[in-house]
């Protein structure tokens, strides 16, 4: 099944909310994780995007950022 018009918008935010260390926040985590559940029916795992902020630990930062490129790769490829 494809991607509606609203999903791929949707996705186009999701990817700029992940693009980098600075665009991810506690805040940003909460708006990924309500936009995955309304627009893609998933509840997605935000603690540890939590946690990696609130550490500052920039390798912690990255590896949450590959984790949800994956994620949003995902809706991608399989229309959810």
């Amino acid at each position: 099944m494809g991607l509606t018009p609203e999903q791929q918008d949707v996705l186009k935010l999701m990817r700029g909310i992940v693009e980098s260390y600075r665009t991810l926040s506690i805040g940003n985590a909460h708006a990924l994780k309500r936009l995955a559940s309304d627009y893609f029916k998933v509840d997605l795992d935000v603690a540890p995007i939590i946690a990696a902020v609130r550490s500052r630990r920039g390798d912690l930062i990255g590896a949450e950022i590959k984790r949800l490129q994956a994620v949003i790769r995902e809706f991608e490829e399989h229309g959810r």
